[in-house]
């Protein structure tokens, strides 16, 4: 990356459409959820370009997301939107929801072609799904460098 370029910036959204097993987790009708995870990415295809380039939607619980790739279809985002989805249950409900959600950044990490394609220099803006960050398009990517440490992936040697 030269001086002048700047680094591709990436929403990586988690999600479990249809959770199992999780008895502590108060919202688990799959209809709502599903829901909400439309909500926040319709939010966020408003920001494609302004800071964001992509967007990875990474889903683990074998649900379809028909609904989901149609909104990015009908706003000819498609090529901006990556799914990695129905790869098969991965619930680790004995070892914990946290355990799940590194799980999923693990299969992103590995699997998107929209990441490894943007570099090692790119930032990727973790975000659980559902939920809405309401200044993310606020000014000129607000906080990337100071987070650029923490969102590093590198591969395990």
């Amino acid at each position: 990356m030269t001086t002048t370029e700047r680094p591709i910036h990436i929403l990586l959204m988690t999600a479990t459409i249809t959770p199992l097993n999780a008895p502590v987790l108060t919202r688990t009708n799959p209809v709502d959820r599903l829901h909400d995870y439309q909500g926040a990415l319709d939010s966020y295809l408003d920001l494609i370009d302004r800071p964001l380039d992509k967007i990875v939607f990474v889903e683990n619980s074998d649900s379809d997301v028909t609904t989901l790739r149609e909104m990015a279809e009908r706003r000819n985002l498609s090529g901006r939107v990556e799914f990695l989805c129905n790869y098969g249950q991965h619930a680790y409900c004995e070892l914990g929801r946290p355990y799940g959600e590194m799980k999923l950044l693990d299969y992103a990490m590995a699997n998107s072609e929209a990441i490894r394609d943007a570099g090692e220099d790119a930032i990727v803006w973790k975000i659980t799904g559902r939920y809405i960050i309401k200044n993310l398009g606020e000014g000129d990517r607000p906080g990337a460098e100071a987070l650029r440490p923490v969102l590093r992936h590198e591969e395990p040697s």
